[in-house]
């Protein structure tokens, strides 16, 4: 006997003065409508719940605000159980206090300095600690530092939002201007010995250098004069010139 049949059964053999006034098919039927309701609803809430994770980031133009770039559902940090970072984020054994705000944050590591392509200026750059990601630990702020007066202009901080920090490829590629025109900055994850990146059609060889705790990991930028250029997708090669891969967040820089 079907499910069915046995509960039209056991409702029509129920005692008379319970009164239903509703035939057994009706109460069968309402049942199953109330149940695909519920199940209807339960998908709902489960669509909305992943719905709500949304990328929240400030835009940077030459100056720094805000910095990182989270999930977030009404401020909290909400995360799909099943969310995995394919690679294990940056351990952050030995790392400083966390700090959502890397221009005010404790760098992490040895400052890294090199040429900005502008007299008596350089790039200077620190990674900072990120707090509240389940797959980024590390950010990095990048800054042109005058060499006279030793004073530091904050050019733009950037930060992996998707996926794992420190998975091979590039991360955070910038466009921003700052002083003497404009930078391109971003990180590389890999051994990467040489990074180019297209501007306006011509290869623009960019500056490298390794962070300190990682060496896996290079911070790289290019300095510009004039307008801004349009920008193509950046590559990296490795020691033998051999082409290395772009990874899964490769593409043309965000404009600040």
């Amino acid at each position: 006997m079907k499910p069915d049949e046995i509960l039209h059964d056991k409702l029509e053999s129920l005692v008379p003065d319970l009164q239903l006034d509703v035939p057994a098919e009706n109460l069968i039927k309402r049942g199953r409508r109330m149940l695909a309701a519920r199940q209807s609803l339960i998908a709902s809430g489960a669509a909305v719940a992943v719905a709500g994770i949304t990328v929240a980031g400030v835009a940077l133009s030459g100056h720094h605000t805000s910095t990182v770039q989270t999930a977030s559902n009404s401020g909290s940090q909400l995360q799909p159980a099943d969310l995995t970072c394919g690679v294990s984020p940056q351990p952050t054994v030995g790392a400083p206090a966390a700090s959502n705000d890397g221009a005010a944050a404790t760098p992490w590591g040895a400052a890294i300095q090199g040429a900005s392509g502008v007299a008596g200026t350089d790039v200077v750059v620190h990674a900072f600690h990120i707090a509240g990601m389940q797959c980024t630990n590390v950010g990095f702020e990048f800054a042109v530092k005058n060499l006279s007066t030793g004073a530091t202009t904050p050019l733009e901080a950037t930060n992996e939002y998707e996926g794992s920090d420190i998975a091979p490829g590039f991360h955070g590629a910038g466009l921003t201007t700052g002083p003497g025109g404009w930078y391109v900055v971003g990180y590389y994850v890999g051994p990467a010995a040489a990074i180019s990146i297209p501007a306006n059609g011509q290869p623009a060889s960019a500056h490298l250098a390794s962070w300190a705790v990682n060496p896996d990991v290079k911070v790289w930028w290019v300095h510009g004069t004039g307008p801004t250029p349009t920008l193509g997708t950046p590559d990296a090669t490795d020691g033998s010139g051999a082409p290395l891969p772009g990874g899964a967040r490769n593409g043309q820089p965000g404009v600040g």
